[in-house]
């Protein structure tokens, strides 16, 4: 993988977006990027479990779980699922 700053890929290409960093690091990946796809769900982590059964090339999901605090929505076994399929 180059590595690369924020500032030269941003001068490089005007449609590039960048997200914030206010997410907490759960990966063993330091730096990483791709195609962001945001899943929104509530209490309810079926859909993230179905889009993370398939087969990406180095997409990167966000989830948005509204804030709810009621349920995780992530665990180990739909992390291991995240790494084998990309």
């Amino acid at each position: 993988m180059t590595i690369f700053s924020v500032a030269d890929l941003c001068d490089e290409n005007n449609d590039v977006q960048v997200a914030q960093p206010i997410f907490k690091l759960f990966g063993k990946e330091q730096i990483f990027f791709g195609r962001i796809r945001t899943v929104k769900v509530l209490d309810d982590n079926s859909l993230v479990k179905k889009l993370l059964n398939e087969k990406v090339n180095g997409d990167v999901m966000v989830i948005d779980g509204g804030g709810s605090l009621n349920c995780s929505l992530v665990g180990d076994n739909l992390a291991n699922i995240a790494c084998q399929n990309g």
